[in-house]
């Protein structure tokens, strides 16, 4: 759908992007993001992919720059990789929520219960140095397992004062089973890795069960366990960003699931991220919320911590547009541990 809004844009916009403007561009993006190629027709296929990334990129910001978007493109890793590459391999979340057979388990609609007098007009539970650094799942749909270890860590940091980095490996290997319901590289859901954790009695620390980016046997070990979970709590109802905003002003960070399909997410740079395209029911993509707030030109947003580097996004995270219906699901598959 957006590859025919740049169609119809070059035909409405003057396209200044030369071909020797993209071999530039091309080169300096193989050298930063050491690109190697085992044949010509394997570089020239890039090379397209890269082009249609750079001329979306140069469009999409061109209209931005006009205010018709409040968030502006940038070339980054994914670049050379098409929407269903980056999709099969940068996501990890497989929910619609919608669907009635939807592995997510069946629970009560009733709103969540806070002890909430007043809420901050701004949160960013960085500032409590109770976020660690971004991290990156590379070309495994992981992305539940970082959402889950997101807000553990954080949780733990809040309670104890000790921000100490989990092992996403752990939850990919040990719960790629029946008994849990993750598949491993192939997504998973935040809520079953947090029950994976109550049940297993800890989750080891990164450094002890370090990430390898695949599957493997399940190795925890009891004496590497670096922080415990008491119990999980959705936030309820599903899709209410104003519950959504009471969990995470009052309580902490959040794990959320958003719809990240498309060029407009993979190449998101900075501002505002507002898709009128994406669902808030097909979710595919795990992230965490560390705050919110408003920008200066009165803009609300969720601030979220993203698994995809720093390469990505604002050094890794993005600002999603707050209390406009619940925009890419941002509020429909929330939870958070207890611990």
């Amino acid at each position: 759908m957006y590859r025919s809004v740049i169609i119809l844009l070059l035909v409405t916009e003057v396209f200044s992007l030369l071909r020797e403007d993209i071999d530039k561009e091309w080169n300096i993006f193989k050298l930063k993001y050491n690109r190697t190629f085992l044949s010509d027709v394997e570089e020239n296929y890039r090379y397209s992919v890269f082009t249609e990334s750079i001329q979306a990129v140069h469009l999409h910001n061109m209209a931005a720059s006009k205010g018709r978007y409040s968030f502006w493109l940038n070339i980054n890793h994914f670049a050379d990789m098409t929407d269903e590459e980056y999709e099969d391999k940068m996501t990890g979340l497989a929910v619609d929520i919608s669907n009635k057979t939807s592995e997510i388990s069946e629970v009560i609609q009733t709103k969540s219960s806070y002890n909430v007098t007043s809420l901050p007009t701004e949160v960013d539970w960085r500032n409590e140095k109770c976020v660690t650094s971004v991290k990156n799942q590379g070309a495994c749909g992981s992305c539940y397992a970082f959402s889950t270890t997101g807000s553990l860590e954080s949780h733990h940091c809040l309670k104890s004062g000790a921000l100490v980095s989990l092992s996403e490996q752990n939850i990919i290997d040990c719960t790629d089973n029946k008994k849990y319901h993750n598949k491993g590289c192939k997504g998973g859901l935040m809520d079953h890795a947090f029950q994976y954790i109550i049940d297993n009695g800890g989750i080891d620390t990164e450094k002890s069960y370090p990430y390898s980016e695949e599957v493997g046997r399940c190795m925890f070990e009891k004496q590497a366990v670096g922080a415990t979970v008491q119990s999980y709590r959705d936030v309820l109802p599903r899709g209410d960003e104003y519950e959504l905003k009471k969990a995470v002003g009052s309580v902490g960070p959040v794990s959320v699931g958003v719809d990240a399909r498309g060029l407009l997410f993979r190449l998101y740079s900075y501002g505002v991220y507002d898709n009128f395209m994406c669902s808030s029911k097909k979710l595919n993509h795990g992230m965490l919320i560390v705050g919110y707030g408003t920008t200066g030109d009165g803009i609300e947003y969720w601030l979220l911590k993203n698994s995809w580097s720093t390469f990505w996004g604002l050094d890794g995270y993005m600002k999603m547009i707050r209390n406009k219906g619940n925009r890419c699901g941002i509020a429909s598959l929330a939870s958070y541990p207890i611990v």
